[in-house]
């Protein structure tokens, strides 16, 4: 795979987009979705258990809608009553 690379700021570079923090040994999701950068830690300790997580992240991801990020609850509850009228 290659030589780990440890960014200025303390992460290691251990896998495509998961990094491991040198201090406390967890692990990160670095995923650039639609153009996004997002940062999650990751409930793991091991690198195969890092490994599954990144992958659930990556799936979550791709399951919420970033469009509607900033929809109030106004909105919101607006266009539920919308369908079903």
């Amino acid at each position: 795979m290659g030589v780990n690379k440890t960014r200025s700021d303390g992460f290691t570079k251990v896998f495509p987009c998961l990094y491991r923090y040198e201090k406390t040994g967890k692990y990160f999701a670095f995923i650039r979705y639609q153009g996004k950068l997002t940062k999650q830690k990751l409930e793991a300790n091991t690198f195969a258990h890092a490994k599954r997580e990144l992958i659930e992240a990556r799936q979550k991801l791709e399951r919420v809608d970033l469009r509607s990020g900033k929809l109030t609850l106004n909105a919101l509850c607006l266009g539920s009553v919308n369908l079903c009228l």
